[in-house]
């Protein structure tokens, strides 16, 4: 994937944010598009955190606030009580590619609730705090939360692989 170009303004409230989701979603694949698995899984921290670690969470993340939080549906990520971050671990048999067709397939499904949605409609479960956010406010705070762990992912990717594009 070529690097992702930065979305141009439209007269379109709707149109805009759903450009930057995307732009933040096409960044995370384009960073990790090729990372070999050496790569991939090298922790640069104290933590669990790995360039693959933060795909799958950002994917496990949108999947949660989507199809959980707004839909309603029954979706949990892999983190339990005894392993909060479970989310950012990598099995034996994940790859790039597999990681990737995992991602994507949570960007298409989500795609497909919010684009029969309207940015104002509240979510059918409400968050810690008891309130019900809107559509709106969901999709801002997924891409705030990408954009941040693209920033992260661009570190990595520097450090790591000796690459900034």
């Amino acid at each position: 994937m070529e690097t992702p170009k930065y979305p141009n303004p439209t007269s379109e409230m709707r149109t805009d944010l759903l450009n930057h989701f995307k732009y933040a979603r096409d960044y995370v694949i384009h960073k990790i598009e090729g990372t070999s698995y050496e790569s991939g899984i090298k922790k640069l921290g104290h933590s669990n955190t790995s360039m693959f670690g933060v795909v799958k969470h950002i994917m496990y993340t949108d999947d949660y606030w989507i199809k959980n939080i707004f839909n309603g549906e029954e979706v949990w990520g892999p983190w339990t009580d005894d392993i909060p971050d479970a989310d950012y671990m990598i099995e034996e048999h994940e790859t790039a590619e597999t990681i990737l067709v995992a991602y994507k397939k949570v960007i298409k499904e989500t795609n497909e609730i919010i684009e029969k949605n309207e940015l104002d409609t509240l979510a059918a479960s409400k968050r810690e705090n008891g309130t019900h956010p809107t559509l709106y406010w969901i999709i801002l705070h997924l891409i705030d939360h990408t954009a941040s762990h693209n920033g992260q992912l661009e570190i990595y990717k520097e450090i790591i692989d000796k690459k900034t594009y």
